[in-house]
């Protein structure tokens, strides 16, 4: 009998386990969209944009995967009836600042020495009409560096990111 109730307190045991990593595993997909990600700044004379297709996709535990080009994200999401409030992780914050100074210096004049760093990233919450998603962007402000002539030049660079044309790709609206 020892044996018997040794098997139903591991069984009782496994149970449990299998149950905690249910719930911690157990996230479904709400929805999944498309959309356009366009980020764009000028300095002077020259302009720049980028668009790249992007996705996102919510999940029912308050997470979501965001995907940029080929660039993905992880973030944190809170929705109302008028509006969802995406907030990325730590690491894929870096990750995007790190990705917008690649933009940058990839369509500025090359100076040598020149450096950029993102100051500020605020995005804006996700419009809703509907329970569908209509628009959202953000906001980069960031900081040039470099030596001209001897003489450390600054110049602050404001860029703008606009996420449009968002199209259900699966699940369903908010």
């Amino acid at each position: 009998m020892k044996n018997c109730s040794r098997i139903v307190v591991c069984l009782a045991a496994c149970a449990a386990a299998f149950v905690v990593q249910s719930v911690a595993f157990g996230a479904t997909t709400n929805s999944v969209y498309n959309l356009d990600a366009i980020t764009s700044f000028s300095v002077g004379k020259d302009k720049a944009a980028g668009t790249n297709a992007a996705s996102v996709a919510f999940l029912s535990d308050g997470t979501c995967g965001v995907t940029i080009g080929t660039n993905d994200y992880t973030a944190t999401y809170v929705a109302s009836k008028s509006s969802v409030t995406v907030t990325l992780d730590p690491n894929s914050q870096a990750a995007y600042a790190s990705n917008i100074v690649d933009f940058v210096l990839a369509n500025v004049p090359a100076i040598p020495g020149l450096t950029c760093t993102v100051r500020k990233l605020t995005f804006s919450k996700i419009s809703l009409k509907n329970g569908a998603p209509t628009k959202a962007s953000a906001s980069i402000s960031t900081l040039l560096a470099a030596e001209i002539n001897g003489k450390h030049r600054t110049k602050g660079l404001n860029l703008k990111a606009a996420f449009i044309n968002w199209t259900l790709a699966s699940g369903s609206n908010f």
